[in-house]
């Protein structure tokens, strides 16, 4: 005899029905691509359908806070994407938020020029200003 699954699909796109309690789920990637179940707490379709936008908008959350494939921004400017990234994670502990705000922070003191620089410069720029950065610190 066949298992009923789990999980029923619902007409909705990113919305499952928990067969077991009768509660409705979303289903989205997060900010880092992994599937993210979130409960709407609800049984009724209805409601479910109405909670949908704002439940996915809370699992993608890092996915829109800004593109990083401009060749525009600088590295300070992607520093910060990062820095808000990491603010917005909400798996982090906040020790671990912490010790990232310091390694970010240490990273551009020592690489203050390079802060400046367009993120489409190359490798061989960065690592020339790594290198005067750290004879500089010798």
């Amino acid at each position: 005899m066949a298992r009923k699954p789990r999980y029923q699909r619902s007409k909705v796109f990113h919305l499952y029905l928990d067969t077991k309690h009768d509660v409705y789920y979303a289903r989205g990637r997060d900010a880092h691509g992994t599937d993210t179940w979130r409960s709407l707490s609800t049984k009724s379709f209805e409601i479910a359908r109405a909670r949908l936008a704002e439940k996915l908008a809370e699992i993608q959350n890092g996915k829109a806070l800004r593109p990083t494939n401009e060749v525009r921004e600088t590295v300070g400017e992607i520093a910060e994407i990062y820095r808000a990234r990491v603010q917005a994670d909400v798996s982090l502990k906040p020790s671990s938020i912490y010790y990232r705000e310091q390694t970010l922070n240490a990273i551009l003191r020592s690489l203050a020029s390079l802060s400046a620089a367009p993120a489409g410069q190359g490798h061989r720029r960065c690592l020339s200003a790594m290198g005067q950065s750290l004879s500089k610190n010798a």
